[in-house]
C-alpha cells in the first residue's frame, strides 16, 4: 500500500503534464509560453519520479501480470511523448509527424497509466 500511495505524485504529475499541455494547445499565444514552460518542466519532474518509484513498485506487485502490462505499455509511452516533445521543441525539427506521434504516445500514456490506477485500486481493497 506505502508503495501505491508514493505512486500517486505519478499521477498527479501526469494530470498536469496532460492538461498543461491541453492548455497550451487550446489557449493562445499570450498563455501558451507560460504554459509551454510547466508542461516542460512538469514532463522532466514526472520522468525522474518514474525512474525513482518504478522498481520498487515492480517488486511490490509483481504477482499481478496485468499491472506489469501496464507499466510495460505506460513506460515507453512516456520515454515516448517526451522525445518526441523534445524533438517538437526544436524549431527545425518541427512539424507534423512529431506533432501527431507526441499526441498518440501521450494518449497511449495517459490511457496506461488509468489502467494502472485502477488495478492499483483494486489491490489495495
Amino acid at each position: 500500500m506505502i508503495v501505491a500511495q508514493r505512486l500517486v505524485v505519478i499521477g498527479w504529475l501526469l494530470l498536469l503534464v496532460l492538461a498543461s499541455g491541453l492548455g497550451t494547445r487550446w489557449l493562445g499565444q499570450p498563455l501558451s509560453a507560460p504554459l509551454s514552460i510547466v508542461h516542460k518542466l512538469a514532463s522532466v519532474l514526472m520522468l525522474i519520479f518514474i525512474a525513482m518509484r518504478i522498481v520498487p513498485a515492480f517488486r511490490s506487485f509483481a504477482g499481478r501480470p496485468t499491472l506489469g502490462v501496464a507499466a510495460a505499455i505506460f513506460v515507453p509511452s512516456v520515454a515516448a511523448a517526451f522525445t518526441t516533445g523534445i524533438l517538437e521543441s526544436i524549431p527545425s525539427q518541427s512539424g507534423a509527424l512529431w506533432l501527431n506521434l507526441h499526441r498518440i504516445s501521450a494518449v497511449a500514456a495517459a490511457i496506461a497509466a488509468a489502467m494502472m490506477a485502477r488495478l492499483l485500486i483494486l489491490a489495495a481493497r
